[in-house]
């Protein structure tokens, strides 16, 4: 028996905006970012296409304006279909609280208020 998709919530429609990124660091040698809740934190080194997304994402969009953002910018992938690659992106980014997905029940975009448990370092 499988257990449910925790992505299956990732639509066209779907809102996303940037998650629980408590600080940025960027050089000529790339983007890390340390995302999380007190006390608990993790710093990673985001690739140039999670920056643009990060970038993109910003304060909210939903994954097709996000889609349509990226091949704007960055045009058709050479290997691959651009929705496939921007949804694997946005589930990696997702699962480490880079952004947040899915709306509250009054249709506003989640706060960083612990409501997704994907957002939450402790699960809370």
């Amino acid at each position: 028996m499988s257990s449910p998709d925790p992505d299956s919530d990732l639509h066209a429609d779907v809102a996303l905006r940037r998650g629980y990124v408590v600080d940025e660091f960027s050089t000529d040698e790339g983007t890390v970012v340390m995302v999380g809740l007190a006390p608990t934190f993790e710093v990673l080194r985001l690739s140039p296409l999670g920056v643009e997304i990060l970038r993109l994402v910003g304060p909210g969009t939903t994954l097709a304006r996000l889609e349509q953002d990226l091949r704007r910018l960055l045009g058709d992938p050479a290997v691959g279909e651009l929705p496939d690659l921007v949804l694997a992106a946005v589930v990696e980014l997702r699962h480490h609280s880079v952004i947040v997905a899915g709306q509250g029940h009054n249709g506003a975009i989640w706060a960083p208020s612990g409501a997704d448990d994907r957002a939450s370092p402790q699960g809370a």
